[in-house]
């Protein structure tokens, strides 16, 4: 089913839906990041190990995540996007909250978890709702503005986090009204909360997608149901398992970034933060908006070969940068090519999945894009820092900046390739 062109009329009212979308992108970004930020007050008021504290960022959080793509992703193509996301914003912002209410470790670690549950229900159904909302020819430019949230969310994660950290004490004991003296850490979940649920509020009070709030007019015969129901065809999974390689390297450098800063450039924790974030609040949004819009002019030319070929572009441009920015000799020409790299590798972003979109039987849109969250969060999360560390501890000599190189440089090649298949059966 493909959405009717926008009236000039009611154009305004559908863009402010991708706007709170994007709204919701940024805040699961905010809470699932502020973690690494306060990970230091928590370990030392838990008395846990490094290796446990690690943890509670990574492998509860992602399994998790990972866990509810799929049956979430089959509710909302049942029930609705717009009920599936409006519960999952209610549900991870009271799980945020249950963070700062949490005093043990397995009280944490289970609040953690209910994040992952609650954000892992998110992009499945936002992007099934922009593509019944929006006609094809502006469908990748509402995905960019969705998609600036992961870099909204990244960059303020870590203004948010400082600010926070400011105003309490992360280490130090706060009064909080109703429930007595709390850690500053602890403060800090609590008041992620509020908007949370405001934001719910709002998303509730959206008009329902196009077609109602379900899609059983256009529901799979007896044969798609069942195990057959998630069945694709071969653009759909060329789409996603290149995405998955473009991030396995982008997400493996970002997370490794910070690291090689200090240990090549002699630069603090807090100066590469901020610059850091600063950068993924500016190249970030720019390369987001700016794909989503040069992809809409080339489906309206080309049809789907056009957002591909334009994605395919911007790997081929990522993947020399991904070489050169972690063997830069210079913390100026190295931060010049973070930039960048964030920049292109965003541009790259919408494209294809604009595609995916369109490539996708309405029916299936929605797990479809659950399969591409699941492919590139183990490509991503999972799979590219590893992949990272291991082959610096493997080339002896050598250290993280040539592993992050090769590595990265690598993946987004085959990336590449893996468009350029796409496109011809586009």
């Amino acid at each position: 089913m493909t959405a009717p062109a926008l009236r000039p009329e009611t154009a305004w009212r559908q863009w402010a839906l991708p706007l709170l979308l994007m709204a919701a992108n940024t805040l699961s970004f905010v809470d699932r990041q502020i973690l690494s930020l306060l990970i230091e007050p928590i370990r030392r008021d838990l008395g846990l190990g490094d290796g446990t504290a690690g943890m509670l960022y990574g492998l509860g959080f992602t399994l998790t995540y990972l866990l509810a793509a799929f049956p979430l992703a089959w509710l909302a193509d049942r029930i609705g996007p717009r009920r599936v996301i409006v519960g999952a914003v209610m549900a991870w912002s009271l799980a945020t909250g249950a963070c700062g209410l949490a005093r043990s470790l397995g009280g944490l670690i289970a609040a953690r978890m209910a994040v992952g549950l609650g954000e892992g229900g998110l992009t499945p159904a936002a992007m099934a709702w922009i593509s019944r909302q929006f006609p094809r020819e502006r469908t990748a430019t509402a995905i960019g503005v969705f998609q600036t949230g992961i870099y909204l969310g990244n960059g303020l994660a870590l203004l948010v986090g400082a600010w926070i950290a400011l105003r309490f004490d992360p280490a130090g004991r706060h009064m909080v009204p109703l429930l007595g003296p709390m850690a500053g850490w602890q403060v800090a979940f609590l008041l992620l909360v509020l908007p949370g649920l405001a934001l719910a509020v709002a998303l509730a009070l959206c008009p329902a997608p196009r077609g109602g709030e379900s899609e059983r007019a256009t529901a799979p015969s007896v044969a798609m149901r069942g195990a057959a129901g998630w069945r694709i065809g071969a653009l759909p999974a060329l789409l996603i398992v290149a995405y998955a390689c473009l991030v396995l390297g982008g997400n493996g450098a970002q997370v490794w970034t910070p690291t090689l800063l200090q240990r090549q450039f002699g630069w603090s924790v807090q100066q590469s933060g901020f610059v850091l974030g600063t950068l993924s609040l500016g190249f970030g949004i720019l390369g987001t908006l700016g794909g989503g819009l040069a992809a809409d002019a080339m489906a309206r030319r080309s049809g789907l070969r056009g957002p591909i070929a334009l994605a395919q572009g911007a790997m081929l441009v990522v993947a020399p940068i991904a070489l050169a920015f972690p063997l830069a000799p210079d913390a100026g020409v190295a931060v010049a090519l973070i930039g960048a790299h964030q920049m292109a590798s965003a541009f790259a972003l919408c494209g294809g999945m604009a595609a995916l979109q369109g490539a996708a039987p309405d029916a299936q849109r929605t797990r479809i894009t659950a399969m591409l969250m699941v492919a590139i969060n183990l490509g991503g999360t999972l799979a590219g820092p590893w992949i990272m560390g291991v082959v610096s501890d493997a080339w002896p000599g050598a250290g993280l900046g040539p592993a992050m190189a090769v590595t990265g440089c690598l993946a987004t090649l085959l990336a590449a390739l893996l468009m350029a298949r796409a496109q011809r059966l586009a």
